[in-house]
């Protein structure tokens, strides 16, 4: 539901701006941005021809106390807006049940391309989040609005769908729009990808955040650079990236160990957000010395150390997952030592109870729409991995004789949009 809203006493500050109520002494400051060509049109209405209209809508914005003036602190300039607008109830009609705001924004031309709009709406994020604790915030912008699909990708929201916007009247306006949600949540879905298609899928079905693969017939093995930048200029998705140099199992010779740590520094370099291993020894024990040194680099990216399902072939699994923690690894994947993370809750429940405030539990293999409740509650965790995992066809894999099939009737794994949307919307609706 739209949540009542009272911004007519709150303030809110950053380093370069204030968020305050709009006052009658703005009027020239609003019409000098509002009258420029083009700068609301990208936000639906037409720039002001006239004082007039400026003072109509200032009076509005005043009356209806929820809409925010940007002010420039280095020349106290109003040189922007932004509204906690009422969210089209039909577009989020799965969300009807939770409070929820709309919020949208403008900026000056002469202010464009500093951050400001990133700025401020993560100023208004966290005041929404944290102080009127709404349990969700939409946002939408016109296809073709580049400069305000860049501020919603910064400002950590996930993609929802696409529709045809409305304005306040109600009325279609015959232009396409891209929705997004952000959730107060704590509960997160990884989706397990293999390609930078899969990854996009990944993104316009809600997921927040991506393993990145490539060869997911073998397990998943080092995906290219190249397709993690594709994907970071693309989507806000976070992505940890596999590195693995080959399938079948986890101890490696020291030329592939070489290898590994070459292509780990790559993908961080690259600006991947976490890196995601596992070391074994011959005799099937976690390799503390090599773990240790893969912590410290990615560590010393500041970004996210992710020991995979070797963990699940190993003997000693509760003491193991200690062992991680010990060494510094933040998140665990984990199918609880069975081949289906449904059929290991129990063990996945029991590290969670015992080493859950030292290490991130991930459950993975196997989760679906069908027993991802199941799974998060009854092993008291809030992240789930799945492939969400549909299949497509290449008939030229194979003719006469010669086959490069790997399933017999040339099928190849594929991220369904669809299924990553049901997973996404049974989190956020929790």
């Amino acid at each position: 539901m739209n949540y009542s809203i009272d911004i007519s006493k709150v303030k809110l500050e950053s380093p370069r701006l204030l968020l305050r109520p709009f006052y009658d002494s703005d009027l020239d400051d609003f019409f000098e941005y509002a009258s420029y060509p083009g700068v609301g049109e990208m936000a639906g209405w037409p720039h002001h021809e006239n004082k007039g209209i400026t003072k109509l809508i200032l009076d509005d914005f005043i009356k209806t106390k929820n809409q925010f003036a940007i002010v420039y602190k280095e020349n106290n300039k109003v040189i922007g807006s932004i509204g906690i607008e009422h969210y089209d109830e039909k577009v989020y009609e799965k969300f009807n049940h939770l409070n929820g705001r709309e919020i949208g924004y403008v900026i000056s031309f002469d202010y464009w391309n500093r951050g400001i709009a990133t700025e401020a709406c993560n100023l208004v994020i966290d005041y929404l989040f944290n102080e009127v604790k709404l349990d969700f915030i939409a946002v939408s912008h016109f296809v073709k609005n580049s400069r305000s699909r860049n501020v919603i990708l910064k400002t950590g929201f996930s993609f929802y769908k696409d529709a045809i916007y409305r304005g306040r009247d109600g009325k279609a306006s015959g232009v396409d729009a891209m929705y997004y949600i952000k959730r107060n949540t704590k509960y997160q879905l990884e989706v397990c990808c293999g390609s930078y298609e899969d990854a996009i899928n990944a993104y316009l079905g809600g997921a927040h955040r991506i393993e990145l693969n490539s060869a997911l017939y073998l397990g998943g093995l080092t995906p290219t650079t190249k397709t993690l930048d594709l994907i970071k200029r693309n989507t806000n998705l976070e992505v940890i990236s596999m590195v693995r140099p080959r399938g079948s199992g986890f101890c490696y010779t020291p030329l592939e160990m070489e290898e590994i740590f070459a292509n780990a520094m790559s993908l961080l370099e690259a600006g991947s957000d976490g890196i995601a291993f596992g070391f074994l020894t011959s005799d099937g024990k976690i390799d503390k010395q090599n773990t240790k040194k893969m912590v410290d680099l990615i560590h010393m990216f500041k970004r996210q150390a992710v020991f995979h399902r070797a963990i699940d072939v190993t003997e000693d699994y509760l003491n193991n997952i200690s062992l991680l923690a010990d060494l510094g690894v933040d998140r665990v994947l984990t199918s609880g030592k069975k081949p289906k993370a449904l059929d290991g809750l129990a063990l996945i429940k029991e590290a969670s109870q015992k080493y859950g405030d030292r290490i991130q539990i991930l459950a993975g293999s196997g989760v679906n729409i069908s027993n991802a409740n199941t799974i998060l509650d009854e092993a008291n965790i809030y992240q789930i991995h799945s492939s969400c995992k549909d299949y497509l066809y290449d008939k030229t894999s194979n003719y006469g004789e010669v086959s490069y099939d790997y399933y017999s009737d040339s099928r190849y794994e594929a991220v369904s949009k669809d299924l990553v949307r049901g997973l996404a919307d049974l989190i956020l609706t929790k």
